[in-house]
């Protein structure tokens, strides 16, 4: 893998060019296989994806865990969340490139579907959605009146029967802890580098530390100190895995301004150096 300073940003499947529409639609075929079907880990800044399969398998990485893609299933990749993608050799599917205007226009209209699209999610795709998705790349190919108007109208139909299918599944995101512990996952992702404590997420969630400690515990089993630094250091793996950034540089980021402490705390939660698991990567992309 060719490892640079710092994750990858792309806009399109692996490119780095401006966003060339108000919604982009493509198949796997037009341009995976300029990419031998594999595109390395990397992030989209302001934008959302769908991949979704109509026959073959892919398999998607999100941090540590790999999903499978298969046949009619569908996967949503939220804006700056890191990923890579292997799409087996003549499959067939789609990819839904989302600007985040598009996405803040129909998360907007719901808390629920905001809370919905700002992490990944997948299932099965219904007849509704893949109706509205026919009705999405035909426009996307077409010239017509009011197209980029139609194209964001039925992308945000695509993105809410999407959306449905999981809470037809009753997803527990539905919960009250969950969706307010959302909120606390989009604050760290926000202030990942400037050493908040428990009691400073509070406070900009407007409820007591102890309230804070209890979304942490009813969702995830944890304690809130134990959350916030969990989410941290998950971003350093990503780091150390994706990048070539120094360690002492990734600590610095991350708000650790005492290198060996950053190190021993890695340690004490991952088991491994920070320089261990690096090489555990190195090795393996060798």
């Amino acid at each position: 893998m060719d490892k640079t300073r710092d994750i990858p940003v792309f806009s399109l499947f692996g490119e780095t060019a401006p966003f060339p529409d108000v919604v982009h639609c493509e198949r796997f075929r037009d341009r995976a296989p300029q990419h031998d079907w594999h595109i390395g880990a990397h992030r989209h800044g302001q934008m959302a994806q769908v991949f979704i399969m109509h026959r073959g398998e892919a398999a998607i990485r999100i941090d540590e865990e790999t999903h499978l893609l298969g046949d009619g299933r569908f996967h949503y990749i939220a804006p700056q969340v890191v990923h890579a993608l292997g799409i087996a050799g003549g499959s067939d599917g789609h990819v839904i490139s989302i600007p985040a205007f598009v996405l803040s226009g129909i998360a907007s209209s719901s808390a629920e579907l905001g809370e919905r699209f700002a992490r990944p999610f997948c299932g099965a795709a219904d007849a509704v959605s893949l109706g509205i998705l026919r009705e999405l790349t035909g426009c996307f190919r077409a010239a017509r009146p009011y197209r980029n108007a139609v194209l964001v109208g039925l992308t945000q139909a695509f993105l809410a029967a999407i959306a449905a299918v999981q809470a037809d599944a009753r997803d527990p995101a539905a919960s009250g802890y969950e969706r307010q512990r959302r909120r606390l996952d989009a604050l760290m992702a926000e202030h990942r580098g400037d050493r908040w404590r428990p009691k400073d997420y509070a406070r900009a969630l407007s409820i007591t530390t102890g309230h804070l400690s209890r979304i942490c515990r009813e969702t995830v089993g944890q304690s809130a100190t134990d959350y916030i630094e969990n989410a941290v250091l998950a971003e350093a793996c990503r780091l150390l895995a994706f990048t070539r950034e120094p360690v002492a540089e990734i600590g610095y980021r991350l708000g650790y301004r005492d290198p060996s402490y950053f190190s021993r705390r890695f340690r004490v939660l991952k088991g491994v150096t920070p320089s261990d698991y690096r090489e555990r990567f190195s090795t393996a992309a060798d």
